[in-house]
């Protein structure tokens, strides 16, 4: 059997190369991880890359795509990187309701494990539950991480078009921490204790291999999860207390 001359015996194929070349690249930026959260596709891919080009649909979950530009397929369009997951959240309020009433959304796919429900039980305001959207999609990721098919899962990406959760869970929550939570401000302190849970999930995720990131996107962007939340507003089915 002959080999091609740039290709020694027991040499990688290109295909596992690029494996070890994801994992290598996880393990480098390990360090980083508590404190660059942000997912920045400017900064991942060339400016021919459009939003559609990033996210990858399969039937029950979306991954982000491949940010190795020398991979694009024939079509133009770039492979999903398979060991990655995105999950989109929202949160929506309507206090001045009779019964005022919050609900959260988060999506996975077409026919994923999908969520839309109802708040119940506390003060409501914007900031409250989208941090529990927050909280809830982190909660599934980890229970997916210990499932057979997603235990190669090395990134999340959480998707929402709130500058609050974005900003806070990429930028200020390592600071909190750091400084034992004695910064936080004001309105956050209503919800110390989900904060810290979701630091502590991070950590968890972190701790088994996952580089967890939050992407800003539009409304429009966001459309699916912010559907499920409104829909569950105006449906008493779907609803759990707090």
């Amino acid at each position: 059997m002959s080999l091609h001359q740039d290709q020694e015996v027991g040499s990688p194929t290109p295909a596992v190369r690029e494996i070890l070349d994801i994992y290598a690249g996880v393990a480098s930026r390990k360090s980083e991880w508590g404190i660059h959260r942000q997912f920045v596709p400017i900064e991942r891919y060339d400016a021919s890359v459009t939003h559609d080009m990033i996210e990858i649909a399969r039937k029950d979950f979306t991954h982000v795509a491949s940010d190795r530009m020398d991979s694009r397929l024939r079509s133009g369009k770039l492979p999903p990187l398979i060991n990655s997951m995105v999950i989109a959240i929202h949160g929506v309020c309507e206090p001045e309701r009779e019964n005022a009433r919050s609900a959260i959304g988060y999506y996975f796919g077409e026919k994923g494990d999908n969520f839309g429900g109802i708040i119940f039980g506390r003060e409501h305001n914007t900031e409250l539950v989208e941090i529990r959207a927050t909280f809830e999609s982190l909660k599934r990721a980890i229970v997916l991480k210990q499932t057979t098919r997603w235990q190669n899962m090395a990134l999340l990406v959480i998707k929402s078009d709130s500058d609050f959760i974005v900003n806070k869970m990429s930028k200020w929550i390592h600071n909190w921490d750091l400084s034992q939570w004695q910064f936080v401000h004001h309105h956050n302190r209503l919800d110390l204790g989900m904060l810290k849970d979701i630091f502590a999930q991070i950590k968890e995720l972190n701790s088994a291999g996952v580089e967890v990131l939050f992407w800003k996107v539009t409304y429009q962007e966001n459309k699916e999860a912010l559907e499920l939340a409104h829909q569950a507003l105006n449906n008493d089915d779907l609803y759990f207390s707090v």
